[in-house]
Protein backbone atom coordinates (compact mmCIF):
# COMPACT_ATOMS: atom_id res chain seq x y z
CA UNK A 1 0.00 0.00 0.00
CA UNK A 2 1.40 3.27 -0.56
CA UNK A 3 1.92 5.92 1.90
CA UNK A 4 -0.44 8.64 1.32
CA UNK A 5 1.12 12.87 1.58
CA UNK A 6 0.44 14.14 5.14
CA UNK A 7 -0.82 17.11 5.10
CA UNK A 8 1.21 20.24 4.93
CA UNK A 9 -1.01 21.82 8.02
CA UNK A 10 0.69 19.63 10.69
CA UNK A 11 -2.21 18.04 11.30
CA UNK A 12 -0.92 14.49 11.15
CA UNK A 13 -3.35 13.30 8.78
CA UNK A 14 -3.96 12.81 5.52
CA UNK A 15 -4.00 15.37 3.03
CA UNK A 16 -6.85 13.59 1.30
CA UNK A 17 -8.67 13.81 4.85
CA UNK A 18 -7.14 17.26 5.93
CA UNK A 19 -7.29 20.25 3.71
CA UNK A 20 -8.23 18.60 0.33
CA UNK A 21 -11.65 18.71 0.34
CA UNK A 22 -11.83 22.21 1.42
CA UNK A 23 -9.22 22.92 -0.93
CA UNK A 24 -11.07 21.34 -3.83
CA UNK A 25 -14.24 22.83 -2.90
CA UNK A 26 -15.84 19.51 -1.56
CA UNK A 27 -16.17 20.78 2.03
CA UNK A 28 -16.70 23.70 4.29
CA UNK A 29 -14.62 23.97 7.46
CA UNK A 30 -16.69 24.22 10.41
CA UNK A 31 -14.09 25.91 12.71
CA UNK A 32 -11.72 28.65 11.62
CA UNK A 33 -8.90 26.77 12.66
CA UNK A 34 -9.81 24.32 9.68
CA UNK A 35 -9.93 27.38 7.47
CA UNK A 36 -6.20 28.65 8.73
CA UNK A 37 -5.10 25.41 8.33
CA UNK A 38 -6.30 24.92 4.68
CA UNK A 39 -5.33 28.39 3.75
CA UNK A 40 -1.50 27.78 5.33
CA UNK A 41 -1.38 24.74 2.66
CA UNK A 42 -3.10 26.38 -0.12
CA UNK A 43 -0.03 29.25 0.01
CA UNK A 44 1.94 26.07 0.48
CA UNK A 45 0.68 24.29 -2.48
CA UNK A 46 0.49 27.60 -4.75
CA UNK A 47 -3.75 27.74 -4.67
CA UNK A 48 -4.16 30.85 -5.74
CA UNK A 49 -7.88 30.75 -6.34
CA UNK A 50 -8.67 28.71 -2.74
CA UNK A 51 -6.72 31.69 -0.81
CA UNK A 52 -8.74 34.43 -3.39
CA UNK A 53 -12.22 32.34 -2.12
CA UNK A 54 -11.02 32.30 1.61
CA UNK A 55 -10.41 35.33 1.88
CA UNK A 56 -13.03 37.79 3.66
CA UNK A 57 -15.36 39.46 0.45
CA UNK A 58 -14.23 43.12 1.74
CA UNK A 59 -10.85 42.57 0.68
CA UNK A 60 -10.91 40.16 -2.04
CA UNK A 61 -11.34 42.85 -4.78
CA UNK A 62 -7.73 44.02 -3.29
CA UNK A 63 -5.98 40.87 -4.18
CA UNK A 64 -3.76 39.48 -7.08
CA UNK A 65 -3.72 35.90 -7.89
CA UNK A 66 0.01 36.25 -10.25
CA UNK A 67 1.30 38.24 -6.86
CA UNK A 68 -0.15 35.32 -4.91
CA UNK A 69 1.11 32.95 -7.60
CA UNK A 70 4.54 34.80 -7.69
CA UNK A 71 4.85 34.21 -4.07
CA UNK A 72 4.08 30.58 -3.99
CA UNK A 73 7.28 30.57 -6.29
CA UNK A 74 9.83 32.17 -4.44
CA UNK A 75 8.50 30.52 -0.73
CA UNK A 76 8.93 27.41 0.49
CA UNK A 77 6.66 26.63 3.83
CA UNK A 78 8.17 24.39 6.02
CA UNK A 79 6.34 23.97 9.16
CA UNK A 80 2.63 25.58 10.95
CA UNK A 81 2.55 25.64 14.25
CA UNK A 82 -0.67 26.56 16.08
CA UNK A 83 -0.48 28.75 19.22
CA UNK A 84 -3.70 29.04 20.20
CA UNK A 85 -7.36 29.10 18.44
CA UNK A 86 -10.60 30.74 19.94
CA UNK A 87 -14.18 30.48 18.05
CA UNK A 88 -16.97 32.65 19.63
CA UNK A 89 -20.39 32.47 17.32
CA UNK A 90 -19.47 34.23 13.93
CA UNK A 91 -15.39 35.59 14.81
CA UNK A 92 -12.59 33.70 15.80
CA UNK A 93 -9.08 33.74 16.27
CA UNK A 94 -5.89 31.89 15.26
CA UNK A 95 -2.51 32.65 16.58
CA UNK A 96 0.01 30.85 14.52
CA UNK A 97 3.81 30.42 13.96
CA UNK A 98 4.80 29.73 10.46
CA UNK A 99 8.41 28.35 8.96
CA UNK A 100 9.45 29.14 5.64
CA UNK A 101 11.93 29.48 3.48
CA UNK A 102 12.93 31.99 1.21
CA UNK A 103 15.85 32.56 -0.81
CA UNK A 104 19.67 31.89 1.51
CA UNK A 105 17.31 31.65 4.72
CA UNK A 106 14.95 30.37 6.88
CA UNK A 107 12.07 32.89 8.40
CA UNK A 108 9.39 32.83 10.62
CA UNK A 109 5.64 34.83 10.92
CA UNK A 110 3.99 34.95 13.96
CA UNK A 111 0.60 36.06 13.46
CA UNK A 112 -2.84 36.42 14.83
CA UNK A 113 -5.80 36.02 12.03
CA UNK A 114 -9.10 37.41 12.39
CA UNK A 115 -11.63 35.22 10.75
CA UNK A 116 -15.47 35.75 10.52
CA UNK A 117 -18.03 33.54 9.40
CA UNK A 118 -20.85 34.82 7.11
CA UNK A 119 -23.75 32.53 5.94
CA UNK A 120 -21.84 28.77 6.75
CA UNK A 121 -18.51 29.99 5.34
CA UNK A 122 -15.28 31.41 7.30
CA UNK A 123 -13.36 34.02 5.58
CA UNK A 124 -10.25 35.24 6.66
CA UNK A 125 -10.36 38.89 7.78
CA UNK A 126 -7.25 39.98 8.65
CA UNK A 127 -4.00 39.69 11.38
CA UNK A 128 -1.46 41.21 13.26
CA UNK A 129 1.83 40.08 12.25
CA UNK A 130 3.97 40.66 15.53
CA UNK A 131 7.35 39.36 14.17
CA UNK A 132 8.28 38.05 10.79
CA UNK A 133 12.45 37.50 11.06
CA UNK A 134 15.33 35.44 9.69
CA UNK A 135 15.76 32.70 11.96
CA UNK A 136 19.18 31.57 12.95
CA UNK A 137 20.34 28.36 12.89
CA UNK A 138 23.04 26.31 13.13
CA UNK A 139 24.59 23.37 11.07
CA UNK A 140 24.02 21.00 14.16
CA UNK A 141 20.69 22.68 15.78
CA UNK A 142 17.20 21.19 14.85
CA UNK A 143 15.52 21.62 11.63
CA UNK A 144 13.07 24.18 11.81
CA UNK A 145 10.65 22.48 9.38
CA UNK A 146 10.43 19.80 12.15
CA UNK A 147 11.65 16.58 10.76
CA UNK A 148 13.29 15.86 13.82
CA UNK A 149 16.98 15.96 11.53
CA UNK A 150 19.47 18.46 12.02
CA UNK A 151 19.74 21.06 9.83
CA UNK A 152 22.59 20.06 8.11
CA UNK A 153 20.92 17.09 7.00
CA UNK A 154 17.51 18.65 5.90
CA UNK A 155 17.01 22.05 4.80
CA UNK A 156 20.29 23.16 4.93
CA UNK A 157 21.19 21.60 0.98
Amino acid sequence: MINEMECPCGSMEPFSECCKPYIQGDAKPDHCEQLMRSRYTAYSMGEADYLIKTWHPSKQGQLSRDDLLQSARETQWLRLEIVKSDQKGMFGTVEFNAFYREGDGINYLHEVSRFEKIADQWFYLDGDVDSHSQLKVGRNDPCPCGSGKKYKKCCDR
